[in-house]
């Protein structure tokens, strides 16, 4: 099994013989084994153990932790261990016992590693955790990536054991006569990993009793199709979609002659939250009028003409703020929220009037300090660049067709509650710089922003 072992890590370049691992290890048999495993490589590198004291099942427990502390001792390797309340932890978060102590484990993992210099975390998962975790996926409902399993390596977590079944584990346990803990709660049929294990899986076996080797060659097909999808995606993406500092538009004309546009849209949308059921109603709905939305725990969707567009979901109602009571000629100011840029400048032969509309240029003569600035509300009018006469904001907004999200997101520069600028959009008129402006001042957004 260690030949096994050594040729696995060598295929899949899972590490290198310089480098730190830290071994995950509970105590059962699984993780013995590993440690096992780890104590016959040869290498310049250093292996140490963790170890989690879940505290959820007594005495066995505080059994569990010196068993592992003596099996360090007994291979001459360092040995760390923590130990976390979980069952408190559980009933203030008001999560599952089993989902908390996986989310504490990984945690303290990390955070040891990366304190204590190690650059790899090895865990015990084998074949048959593989096809609990495929079978779990299956029942649960999962796309492709659900099929592909465990990995071997995933960020700074390695499985170099995926290589072995049970069976191997336990036939090797044996051969060296290790001991290790067995854990009670593996037998308890209410966990759904349990179930499969103990019920489901030996029924299929009889079916195929090769079953972990076939899954796992399956495993690898699917997983090599799951790459090829993913750059597939990620190239349609990029011709869908275009992003600003916060928003994000996809084309709805390029997506109409794509195969499959359903799955494709899916996997596109997910990173923003949404999910497979909420796709399908956006999908749907593309062909209808726009001003749709949809929203998923972080992002508002919005279908808007021949666009989708996609921005963060607002956290906190944004107010008005200071944005400027004084400012000396020729100096600059930064608004950061907004990264907006204020700068007062003496009229120059030499100035050219920007047609950016992230650019404002006004006269500096004709404002009323503070200026202050605050999202567009209902009811707010302003005198837009070229008109005389008042417009509605409201109205100009929907002339400019900007889709609801975006809308929400306007801000207006106001000078004694007069609005002067709506901000990367319009000067009002009455700001503007006549042949009589003596200084300017100029507020520029970046464009990105807008």
């Amino acid at each position: 099994m260690f030949n096994k072992l050594i040729t696995y890590i060598t295929h899949k370049k899972i590490f290198t013989p310089q480098d730190n691992i830290l071994l995950a290890v509970s105590g059962g048999i699984d993780s013995v084994v590993l440690t096992d495993l780890f104590a016959q490589i040869k290498s310049h590198g250093q292996v140490a153990i963790a170890h989690c004291n879940f505290q959820l099942r007594g005495v066995a427990s505080e059994e569990d932790e010196e068993f592992v502390k003596q099996l360090a001792q007994h291979y001459g390797i360092p040995c760390f261990v923590t130990r976390f309340d979980t069952y408190t932890l559980a009933q203030a978060q008001k999560g599952s016992i089993q989902m908390i102590a996986r989310n504490l484990r990984y945690a303290w993992f990390e955070q040891l590693r990366t304190k204590e210099g190690y650059h790899y975390l090895a865990t015990a998962h084998h074949q048959n955790d593989m096809v609990e975790t495929v079978l779990l996926n299956l029942v649960r409902g999962t796309g492709i990536a659900g099929l592909h399993g465990i990995k071997v390596k995933q960020g700074h977590i390695i499985r170099p054991m995926l290589f072995a079944s049970r069976e191997e584990i336990e036939a090797y346990a044996q051969e060296k006569g290790l001991k290790w803990c067995e854990d009670a709660s593996n037998q308890d049929n209410k966990y759904y990993r349990n179930r499969l294990r103990n019920e489901v899986i030996p029924v299929l076996k009889t079916m195929n009793p090769n079953l972990e080797k076939t899954l796992e060659q399956s495993v690898e097909k699917i997983s090599a199709v799951e790459r090829f999808f993913e750059a597939e995606v990620q190239h349609i993406e990029t011709t869908l979609m275009t992003s600003t500092t916060e928003t994000v538009f996809l084309d709805l004309k390029k997506l109409e002659p794509i195969d499959e546009k359903l799955i494709i849209l899916y996997h596109i949308l997910k990173k923003f939250g949404f999910s497979y059921i909420q796709t399908q109603d956006i999908l749907a709905g593309i062909t209808g009028e726009s001003g749709k939305q949809f929203l998923s725990p972080t992002y508002v969707l919005v279908k808007d003409r021949n666009k989708l567009v996609i921005t963060p979901a607002r956290v906190e109602e944004v107010t008005e703020k200071l944005l400027l009571t004084s400012l000396q000629q020729n100096a600059k100011q930064l608004y950061t929220p907004l990264q907006l840029q204020l700068e007062r400048k003496t009229v120059t032969t030499h100035f050219k009037l920007p047609k950016d509309p992230c650019i404002a240029c006004l006269d500096w003569d004709k404002l009323k300090l503070p200026l202050k600035i605050r999202p567009w509300q209902q009811g707010d009018w302003f005198k837009p660049l070229g008109m005389n006469q008042r417009k509605k904001l409201s109205d100009f907004l929907i002339d400019q067709k900007i889709p609801i999200n975006l809308k929400q997101k306007v801000m207006v520069v106001v000078s004694d509650q007069e609005i002067v600028w709506v901000v990367g959009y319009r000067l009002d008129n009455r700001y503007k710089l006549t042949k009589d402006t003596k200084e300017i001042l100029l507020m520029s957004l970046p464009t990105s922003t807008q």
